[in-house]
């Protein structure tokens, strides 16, 4: 069943081919009927694939559409992903900030404690 924006051909016919009258007048319209017929076939031709064409266009339209619409989905994955990543470096590196000063204390602690002990053994022998 042909779309119904489709034009359909015998729609377009202008003149069904019928003689008027005996003069010449009847003869020239009927060159002209014919004319007129041949070029409305035509142009339903080229208007009917023009019909397809923008179907077309739509369809591609419709499926732009879809694609833009997974891309954005993906886009906003990413940035949350983006975000959490973020989130975690900045918890990991308070972590290791947090480790490093605790790893100079204990060194600190060590080397004070060394000291003490040393001068503790000084004293005893003396």
């Amino acid at each position: 069943m042909p779309d119904k924006t489709e034009i359909n051909r015998n729609d377009m016919l202008a003149y069904d081919g019928s003689r008027g009258g005996a003069f010449k007048t009847g003869a020239h319209l009927n060159d002209f009927g014919s004319r007129q017929n041949s070029v409305n076939m035509v142009l339903a031709d080229r208007i009917n694939a023009l019909l397809a064409d923008i179907a077309a266009l739509e369809e591609r339209c419709r499926k732009s559409e879809e694609n833009a619409a997974a891309l954005e989905e993906k886009l906003a994955q990413l940035e949350e992903r983006e975000r959490r990543t973020s989130e975690l470096m900045k918890r990991l590196a308070g972590e290791v900030s947090a480790y490093k000063k605790e790893v100079d204390r204990v060194r600190l602690t060590e080397k004070l404690n060394s000291g003490a002990i040393e001068r503790l053994d000084k004293a005893i022998r003396k």
